[in-house]
């Protein structure tokens, strides 16, 4: 792995780019429920009946959490990338078969192979519109 100045300075952009997007209007209506989730259950009363969280119980609950969701992303990248190399390793191949599906619908839509009784039949949702009227 080459650590150097030019090399690491994507990786920088990257977190600066995750941290910025943690404040992003989508996420920060999530948060309460993040915080929920990872402080959940771990409080405890005190003398005076306040709530007090145990603070190593919740790092422990956020290790984890953040764990299990790198885990996943990662395990769905790496689909993804044998997905990939697969399709581009046959990428000819796909090519061919997806001209020949387009000239054979061509070639139905013109009348070659004669008419569908399946495609040909009307088929409706028993939905009445007329009775939905306001």
């Amino acid at each position: 792995m080459n650590l150097t100045i030019a090399g690491s300075m994507p990786v920088i952009t990257v977190l600066l780019q995750g941290f910025l997007s943690f404040f992003s209007p989508c996420v920060l209506p999530l948060l309460p429920l993040y915080i929920g989730y990872l402080s959940g259950g771990t409080g405890t009363l005190s003398s005076d009946g306040e709530l007090v969280p145990d603070r190593k119980k919740v790092l422990l609950n956020t290790i984890f959490f953040v764990i299990g969701i790198s885990f996943s992303f990662f395990v769905l990248g790496l689909g993804m990338r044998a997905i990939g190399r697969f399709f581009s390793g046959n990428a000819l191949l796909f090519s061919r078969m997806g001209g020949i599906v387009v000239i054979l619908f061509g070639l139905y839509h013109l009348g070659i192979f004669g008419t569908s009784s399946v495609l040909m039949k009307e088929k409706r949702l028993p939905i009445r519109f007329d009775k939905m009227a306001m």
